[in-house]
């Protein structure tokens, strides 16, 4: 009892602490300066502000109503970060000697890599649970419980990438902990091996100060195909196009193609369908067009897949709202009350699961540029157009729109607090 009393007043403690936005290009700059003393800074910054971070989700899930987490999978996630939490306060603070200072940096880090296995399952965990809510009548309030769910996920997304950006931008100190890393001289040795796998200083972690687009949409254009080809044994083809100077911007790749996936799995899948009863027309192609101005960047995602009725279009964003039948995996999660199924959004089934567009809406809304510019907002335009007859249902046209300003210079929405 002692210990959840504590634990208890450390969560209200951190939780009264503010989050503060932190610019993309200012955390590419911090992981430039790979050296010791950036890694303990980064170390210094992942136990504080992590901190924060783990007792504002704790308390928000505490706010719900107490049915909600009397659902096992839910209070499962809750006691994971109440977990996290305690685990990396645990670690004393402001080392005072060399020694002190490298077992602060490998407790930290270790904590960190530790977190991240230990929520793989929360989406799943989260989905279950909230389903199993849902069949009981306990869901009163759907659209707080949307809101509670799109403010979970967003703080999942920035905690995941905070404690990711550490472990990347920072491998080499961390590979060579323990040894003769906090010498000057092999400090100087694993920034050089850094630079020379790295000369352009592209990469800085997690971050891509060259990500093609385009490259990002073939590769989740094969995937996407991949999975319609198992489910359904076909497939269209997907045609990207790019029209500006280049195609490259500053960002995290993994969640540009998280969110490119999700729309290309949609348009493979609802193309397909339509034209199940079909033998003698091959399927129309997916349509990706990348264009890139001054100061922004759009995708543009088009099928001929039927669209989704102009009714259902405040529907999309939703949780569990989809158009196909549910997974058997996550239908047998459900009624067998236990989800933990170590996947995560990328690996998730073709269709049904019913997270996909709200958390690539998520994904897409993270980052946000300052002075003016826009923030990257994610739009479906999925109702059916008829050009033709209604009769004539091939012409109907389902379109994605992703549009962004992307300078790198975008100010993390789900932040990341201050690096020094």
């Amino acid at each position: 009892m002692r210990g959840a009393s504590q634990a208890r007043k450390g969560i209200q403690a951190f939780g009264k602490y503010p989050i503060n936005p932190q610019t993309l290009s200012k955390v590419a700059a911090f992981g430039d300066r790979c050296d010791r003393n950036t890694y303990l800074q980064s170390c210094s910054f992942i136990w504080s502000e992590g901190a924060i971070r783990l007792a504002h989700i704790v308390r928000e899930m505490r706010a719900l109503p107490k049915v909600y987490l009397k659902e096992a999978n839910i209070l499962r996630v809750h006691d994971w970060y109440v977990q996290s939490f305690e685990e990396l306060v645990s670690v004393q603070p402001h080392p005072s000697t060399p020694e002190e200072a490298d077992d602060f940096a490998a407790r930290v880090t270790q904590s960190a890599s530790g977190m991240l296995n230990r929520h793989e399952p929360t989406v799943m965990s989260i989905a279950v649970g909230m389903q199993r809510l849902w069949m009981e009548g306990h869901i009163k309030d759907v659209a707080g419980t949307q809101n509670f769910l799109d403010r979970f996920f967003m703080a999942r997304i920035g905690i995941r990438f905070l404690l990711s950006q550490h472990l990347s931008a920072f491998k080499n100190q961390i590979s060579s902990e323990g040894s003769a890393a906090s010498t000057p001289s092999t400090t100087t040795a694993a920034a050089g091996t850094r630079d020379a796998a790295n000369p352009s200083r592209r990469w800085v972690g997690s971050i891509d100060r060259a990500t093609d687009v385009a490259d990002i949409a073939d590769n989740a254009a094969h995937n996407a195909k991949m999975l319609c080809y198992e489910k359904y044994s076909a497939a269209p083809d997907v045609i990207i196009k790019t029209v500006g100077k280049n195609r490259d911007i500053t960002y995290i790749p993994s969640h540009l193609y998280h969110i490119v996936f999700e729309l290309l799995k949609n348009s493979c899948r609802a193309v397909t369908e339509l034209y199940d009863d079909t033998t003698t027309i091959d399927l129309p192609p997916v349509e990706v067009l990348i264009v890139k101005g001054d100061t922004d960047l759009t995708i543009r995602i088009s099928d001929q897949g039927g669209g989704i009725p102009k009714a259902n279009q405040d529907e999309i964003f939703a949780y569990y709202y989809s158009t196909a039948s549910r997974p058997e995996a996550f239908e047998r999660a459900v009624h067998d009350g236990c989800a933990l199924i170590r996947t995560d959004m990328n690996n998730a089934p073709l269709a049904g699961f019913g997270y996909g567009l709200p958390i690539s809406r998520l994904y897409a809304r993270q980052v946000s540029l300052p002075k003016g510019c826009c923030t990257m907002p994610l739009d479906v335009a999925g109702y059916p157009w008829y050009p033709a007859p209604l009769s004539n249902r091939r012409q109907r046209i389902a379109s994605c729109a992703l549009t962004s300003c992307l300078s790198g210079a975008g100010a993390l929405q789900s932040p990341l607090g201050s690096m020094g």
